[in-house]
């Protein structure tokens, strides 16, 4: 049985990253596909549908509507804190692979903090202090 909560998630997470630089471009794009195809390696349709679920959360950002990046940053708290386990689905250095598609500097250090807060609330999910 697939759960559609965790594939959210995953997109939830992706998008986080890609929005340091607020597009998706070519190199995103096959980090996506590559991110996806190792998650779900025997499961082409569910790597399929995170590549779509990414885009659409993207797609409600970029167009506001009824998702801003604050609310995903608070999302992913919450659902970390609701499920404590989709704390092991944060996989740091699949998501630091987004750093290679930035150009600004800024935009660079803006990912680096996203890295960071992802990387302390798993540390804190799985130490039991979220």
């Amino acid at each position: 049985m697939h759960h559609s909560k965790s594939l959210e998630f995953r997109a939830e997470l992706i998008v986080l990253l890609v929005m340091a630089d607020e597009k998706i471009g070519k190199c995103e794009k096959q980090v996506i596909e590559n991110i996806a195809q190792e998650i779900y390696k025997d499961e082409p349709d569910r790597a399929r549908v995170l590549f779509e679920t990414i885009h659409e959360f993207h797609e409600k950002i970029i167009e506001h509507n009824g998702l801003d990046y604050s609310d995903l940053i608070t999302k992913i708290r919450n659902d970390i804190r609701k499920t404590p386990r989709f704390a092991h689905k944060i996989n740091i250095s699949q998501l630091d692979r987004f750093r290679e598609c930035i150009d600004s500097e800024e935009d660079k250090i803006f990912h680096d903090r996203i890295i960071e807060f992802l990387s302390s609330l798993k540390k804190e999910s799985m130490s039991g202090k979220l």
